[in-house]
């Protein structure tokens, strides 16, 4: 017969671990959230773009048939750069930028739309005392006969006081009494002035145009010559150097959409 059953011998040592398994199937995609609210409408677009680019010129545009409403921009001409003072060996001041405007106007099919365009100026050149520099002019935007905006042209950098040449003002735009009526939006922002350049190690900059052109790089003392302004409406750099001239102000522009 057999004997009783012996005691329960102690636990033996983990065996290693075995292989993963597979992955299992992924689950069911859940449920669309809900639809979030619809946006705001967007601004309407705008239908085509004239880009009239030059210097001093009559562009005319004919108002085409079903057009109602047009949105003209518009820059003055940036001032150009200061020349080189030899005797005091003095830089030119940067010149400074044309200024910006910006109109939504009723017209009529037919009227007529004439962008006057107002050139850089000239930059001024090296002597002693140096020549001067010559502002930008204004760009205008006549239509039906009526001036609506003058985009003003930057001023030249100049020599004030006789030891420090000043850079040039920035330009203003204009809004004639005329130019105004219930249904216009107007935006005008002024150009700014170039920089001075105190002693002869300052390298005077043109001013950039707002919204528009980059201003000139001023000359340094050796040969690189001034810079001219961007179109539309940057200010010329202002000469470091003798024998180079102060650079060329950037051309007006004027921009019309429907």
């Amino acid at each position: 017969m057999p004997g009783d059953q012996g005691v329960v011998g102690p636990q033996g040592t983990t065996g290693p671990q075995g292989s993963r398994g597979a992955t299992g199937d992924d689950g069911a995609i859940g449920a669309h959230g809900p639809q979030g609210a619809t946006g705001g409408q967007g601004a309407p677009g705008l239908l085509a773009l004239h880009a009239f680019v030059g210097f001093v010129a009559n562009t005319t545009l004919t108002v085409p048939a079903d057009v109602t409403n047009v949105v003209v921009e518009a820059w003055g001409g940036g001032g150009g750069g200061g020349g080189y003072n030899s005797d005091m060996n003095v830089p030119g001041g940067g010149g400074g930028s044309g200024s910006y405007a910006r109109g939504s106007f009723a017209v009529l099919p037919g009227q007529h739309i004439v962008c006057v365009l107002g050139r850089g100026g000239a930059g001024g050149q090296t002597g002693g005392p140096p020549t001067g520099s010559s502002s930008g002019n204004a760009t205008l935007v006549v239509i039906d006969g009526i001036v609506r905006v003058i985009a003003g042209g930057g001023g030249g950098g100049g020599l004030v006081p006789i030891n420090n040449q000043v850079g040039g003002v920035g330009g203003v735009s204009i809004l004639p009494p005329t130019s105004t009526s219930a249904s216009d939006s107007i935006l005008v922002l002024p150009g700014a002035p170039g920089l001075s350049a105190p002693s002869a190690q300052d390298i005077a900059d043109g001013a950039a145009a707002p919204m528009g052109g980059a201003g000139g790089a001023g000359g340094d003392n050796s040969v690189n010559e001034a810079a001219p302004g961007a179109t539309p409406g940057g200010g010329g750099g202002g000469a470091n150097s003798a024998g180079l001239g102060g650079g060329q102000g950037g051309s007006g522009l004027c921009s019309i959409y429907y």
